[in-house]
Formats: C-alpha cells, sequence, structure tokens
C-alpha cells in the first residue's frame, strides 16, 4: 500500500513539473522577456535558499568539530591529569607529615612544660 502512494506522489509530482514546463515554454514562445524575469526571479529565490542552507549547514559542521575537540580535550585532560598531580600529592603528603610531626612536636612540649610547671609548684 505505502509503495503504491509513494510511487503515486511521485508519478503526481513528475506530472506538475512537467506541466510548469510546458507553461514556460508556451510563456517563452509568447513573450520571452516576461519568462526570463519569472525565471530569473525563481533561480535568485533558488540561490538564496541554497546560500541559506549552506549557513546553517556551516554553523552545525562547526558545531560538531567545536564539541569533537572539547571531547579530545576531555579525554587528554584525564589522561594527564594524574601525572601532572602525582608529584602535587607527594609534596601536600610530605607537608601533612610535616605538619603532624610538628604538632606531636608542640603536643610533647606542651606536655613537658606543664610537668615542669607542676613539679616547680609542688
Amino acid at each position: 500500500m505505502e509503495d503504491n502512494q509513494k510511487q503515486d506522489m511521485v508519478d503526481r509530482k513528475a506530472a506538475w513539473i512537467e506541466r510548469i514546463f510546458d507553461k514556460l515554454y508556451t510563456a517563452t514562445i509568447k513573450n520571452p522577456y516576461g519568462a526570463l524575469l519569472v525565471v530569473s526571479v525563481m533561480m535568485n529565490i533558488w540561490q538564496f535558499n541554497i546560500n541559506a542552507n549552506k549557513d546553517v549547514m556551516w554553523r552545525e559542521d562547526i558545531t560538531k568539530l567545536n564539541d569533537k575537540i572539547n571531547a579530545a580535550v576531555e579525554r587528554s585532560v584525564q589522561r594527564e591529569l594524574p601525572k601532572q598531580m602525582a608529584p602535587i600529592q607527594a609534596k601536600q603528603d610530605s607537608l601533612n607529615k610535616n605538619v603532624d610531626t610538628s604538632l606531636l612536636n608542640l603536643n610533647g612540649t606542651l606536655e613537658s612544660f606543664k610537668k615542669s610547671v607542676k613539679q616547680k609548684f609542688k
């Protein structure tokens, strides 16, 4: 059923185009300048549509390209980030260890100070 409908639509469009060309031929025979004017206007409209579609397609292509570039950069960052973060993480671990050691030393010093103060005032 659908094939018959598609074929019927194709036949109707072909018949419409054939009628248009017949009318254009008849108009050209009767008045060539008027026919050329009509053809010129139709060509201008057609070229305008092609140019507008070209701009839309160009924007879509640029958008797709930008998306691909962004995805590639994101993948690269995900691969390189651990390599670049390793020295920073090691430095932070070292600093944390030093801070912990300093806090232990400070706590020890505080405890010894408390002991000495208690011994002096006994």
